[in-house]
């Protein structure tokens, strides 16, 4: 099977993001699908809240040190 990269939008097409470099980021298509597995179609900003969140419910069962 052959890799290729493929072009990401940051901030999605369909939320009026840009295919300008700033919102673009590059991706082997193994992890573009798995991107889109864990985050569905967040964008960014959607993305790190939702991280900080699943930090602090493990903070608070005691599973992060």
């Amino acid at each position: 099977m052959r890799k290729r990269k493929t072009r990401h939008h940051l901030k999605n097409k369909c939320r009026y993001g840009l295919s300008t470099p700033e919102n673009l980021m590059n991706l082997w298509d193994d992890k573009h699908a798995a991107w889109h597995t864990l985050f569905r179609n967040m964008d960014l900003d959607e993305i790190i809240e939702c991280l900080k969140r699943v930090r602090e419910l493990q903070k608070r069962k005691g599973g992060l040190k």
